[in-house]
């Protein structure tokens, strides 16, 4: 006759509640890391880093229109969709620890919005490909380049103002209202030798 147990031993439960809360530890560790990379915005070291900034980047951008891009590709002006005469600055900045990162400022360039981290130096360009799509290439670390790796990509933005030195009756509304990028391909912007590129398209 078999005999049947309705109930857990002391031991099977005391090992079960240890299996549960290990799991729940190792699940909250990973949590826990993810937020606070998350909250540091340490991004940028890898693919993946620099796929996750520029997805932080590609949200800023949604609803900006691109006013202008000076100093050489280190600085866009952008303004909302919503408010056109609040503008915004999107430019480099190194912070305490000495890492170079991109930042959001306001108008009044009070405080600013570190959205993407850990850049191997201030060797951020900014530059327009259309009225639609504002091309970022930045000089970020890389464990198998010893002089890093050179991204670049193409993302969305609601729209761009035509050059200030074009007469308003001939900037059209398209393309034709933007300079398209030019910026890769000037002798004096291209990478020191043994840097290596990679590129992709904004959604990709």
């Amino acid at each position: 006759m078999v005999n049947r147990r309705d109930a857990f031993t002391l031991f099977e439960t005391l090992m079960a509640l240890l299996i549960v809360t290990a799991f729940c530890g190792l699940a909250a560790m990973i949590v826990q890391y993810a937020v606070a990379s998350k909250q540091t915005q340490g991004l940028g070291i890898d693919r993946f880093g620099w796929y996750l900034g520029t997805n932080d980047l590609a949200e800023y951008l949604h609803d900006k229109t691109v006013v202008s891009v000076g100093h050489g590709g280190d600085v866009v002006t952008l303004s909302t969709t919503e408010n056109q005469h609040v503008t915004h600055q999107l430019n480099t900045y190194r912070n305490a620890k000495g890492n170079w990162q991109i930042r959001a400022q306001n108008q009044s360039s009070e405080g600013h919005e570190p959205i993407v981290t850990n850049l191997a130096d201030h060797q951020v360009k900014f530059s327009l490909v259309s009225s639609r799509l504002l091309r970022v290439r930045a000089h970020l670390p890389d464990v198998q380049h010893q002089k890093g790796v050179i991204y670049e990509i193409d993302l969305p933005i609601a729209g761009a103002l035509p050059p200030r030195h074009d007469p308003p009756d001939r900037a059209g509304p398209d393309d034709s209202a933007v300079q398209p990028a030019g910026n890769d391909r000037q002798p004096g912007h291209q990478p020191d030798s043994g840097v290596a590129r990679t590129r992709r398209q904004s959604g990709t």
